[in-house]
């Protein structure tokens, strides 16, 4: 019988769900059954991808009610792994006390998270209820005395291999990722900018730095995540080629003068898809987490 993973995205921004698309492509290319819960605006990248994909029926969606739609989606799924993805008690603190029926194995992926995170009532027996926790940047504290933490590089959703040249009609202009998604994955579209601009959120940049163009960022204040630091590359992974950081968005014209004739990089993998993945299915197949030291370094 397929290995059943289901995966819990359904955060704010779109790295929550490229990261869960990720490494659902690789489980089902490797002969699992996948099924992504995730909001809307996360269904064109799942469509892309081919993995099947549900939605909460409102969004944002009452504490209540995302709780009974996921108890719900899970039952008729029953997966053998249930993969959350930065919050452990759901988005809402809706699974605190539920995470451990919902799944004979349970996962994190994480990314970076301010510490105080993990000072909300119930995290401490959220964590005790994780088999494995999959840090794809520096982990919390408050994770690094966990028995399956390990670490692996980042996840994108689209693969070096496929940048290999734009394939969405996009070529020789500026990829603005600062609204609106326009292209999707936009990443398909970066072998063929003169340079991107991004705020530096977690799919923005990992994707930037695979496809290695010059890029301007312009770092945002966000209460979980550090998109400054993530921008200077203080996670261990800076951009590979010529880019700018600016503090606002009336600085990004200025900056893009000023790296007019960079040239781009070849493509680079990260390889964090593929290594979660098999990580998962190490999980369903042989009933026990990675063993520590099997997965390649990381820069943290």
């Amino acid at each position: 019988m397929k290995p059943r993973l289901a995966f819990y995205a359904c955060g704010g921004g779109y790295g929550h769900g490229v990261r869960a698309l990720g490494l659902a492509r690789v489980c089902r290319d490797l002969g699992a059954s996948v099924l992504l819960l995730a909001p809307a605006r996360l269904e064109p990248f799942a469509r892309w991808a081919g993995i099947p994909h549900q939605a909460p029926p409102l969004e944002p969606p009452a504490r209540p009610d995302l709780r009974e739609w996921v108890l719900g989606r899970l039952r008729a799924f029953r997966p053998d792994v249930l993969v959350l993805d930065v919050f452990p008690r759901g988005v809402l603190g809706e699974l605190a006390d539920r995470l451990e029926g919902l799944a004979p194995r349970r996962v994190l992926v994480t990314r970076h998270v301010h510490p105080r995170f993990y000072e909300a009532d119930g995290m401490d027996r959220a964590l005790g209820a994780l088999d494995l926790v999959l840090a794809t940047e520096p982990e919390a504290p408050a994770l690094r005395g966990h028995p399956g933490l390990r670490r692996i590089p980042p996840i994108t959703l689209v693969q070096a291999w496929e940048l290999s040249s734009p394939r969405v009609g996009f070529s020789g202009g500026i990829l603005d990722l600062t609204g609106p998604p326009r292209i999707l994955p936009a990443a398909l579209a970066m072998p063929g900018a003169r340079a991107v601009v991004a705020h530096g959120g977690y799919a923005s940049y990992y994707e930037i730095l695979q496809a290695g163009v010059p890029a301007v960022l312009c770092p945002r204040a966000r209460s979980l995540d550090d998109q400054f630091r993530r921008a200077r590359g203080q996670f261990g992974l800076p951009l590979r080629a010529r880019h700018e950081i600016v503090s606002s968005l009336a600085e990004v014209e200025g900056a893009l003068r000023r790296l007019e004739g960079a040239a781009a990089v070849a493509p680079a993998e990260l390889g964090g898809a593929r290594e979660g993945g098999r990580s998962l299915l190490h999980l369903v197949e042989r009933g026990e987490i990675p063993p520590a030291g099997s997965l390649p370094g990381t820069p943290w």
